[in-house]
């Protein structure tokens, strides 16, 4: 039985409490199961199997057609995504990270669909911050990244999004290309040929069975942790 907890501390941040290093936490939205090719207990289970072979996170990319197309998330935003974004990635650049490479498996990553234990988070929860905190000042200095950063994402569901939500999503996996390569242990979700198709079919408009609902809690202790909707 999947538990909702109250993980949320007195400064405003997410945090796992009670849970060991190793444990793997972290927050589904309620639309994983329109977005995905896999349902949520499939989700649970490769994340299980993740850990046990050691991983310090599972990462599930449910645009699966996306990452067929393009070479890297910021390239999705220029060709179309959320177009204005260039000037931020020109400014993450310029703090020394590397936008062009292309992305594979484990590090082409939309929805922020994920679990991971303490180390992943600490590292990401930092990463995050050092580039945003510096978008933040760009914004308030009015440069071109920090207007582009608080404008708007010309996003079709939400007329008042700022890129924000969009920019944060695309460093998960900017923070993977870096952490990997010193010592962080990734496994991604790797689509089957049926799930190429069943994507195919939900943008058509018909119904297709998905591998195996319920929304993410924590795998290894299901009680531990707290869903989002």
């Amino acid at each position: 039985m999947l538990t909702p907890a109250d993980i949320t501390g007195g400064d405003g941040r997410l945090k796992a409490i009670g849970l060991g290093e190793d444990v793997f936490w972290g927050l589904l939205s309620s639309k994983f199961e329109v977005k995905s090719v896999t349902d949520f207990p499939s989700f649970v289970t490769e994340a299980e199997k993740a850990r046990a072979e050691g991983a310090d996170a599972y990462l599930y990319n449910p645009l699966i057609g996306h990452a067929a197309i393009y070479s890297n998330v910021w390239e999705h935003s220029l060709l179309g995504g959320h177009p204005g974004m260039e000037p931020i990635f020109l400014h993450i650049q310029q703090l020394g990270y590397p936008i062009a490479p292309p992305q594979d498996k484990t590090a082409f990553m939309f929805c922020n669909y994920f679990c991971g234990n303490r180390k992943f988070w600490s590292g990401y929860f930092a990463f995050c911050e050092r580039i945003l905190e510096s978008q933040e000042n760009e914004a308030r200095r009015g440069t071109p990244a920090g207007i582009a950063y608080a404008g708007s994402a010309q996003y079709s569901r939400d007329a008042n999004a700022t890129m924000r939500p969009f920019v944060i999503e695309r460093l998960l996996g900017l923070y993977v290309q870096q952490a990997t390569a010193t010592g962080l242990k990734i496994a991604a979700f790797v689509p089957a040929p049926a799930d190429f198709e069943s994507a195919a079919a939900k943008q058509a408009g018909r119904t297709s069975p998905k591998r195996n609902s319920r929304r993410f809690l924590n795998p290894a202790a299901e009680t531990s942790a707290s869903s989002a909707s």
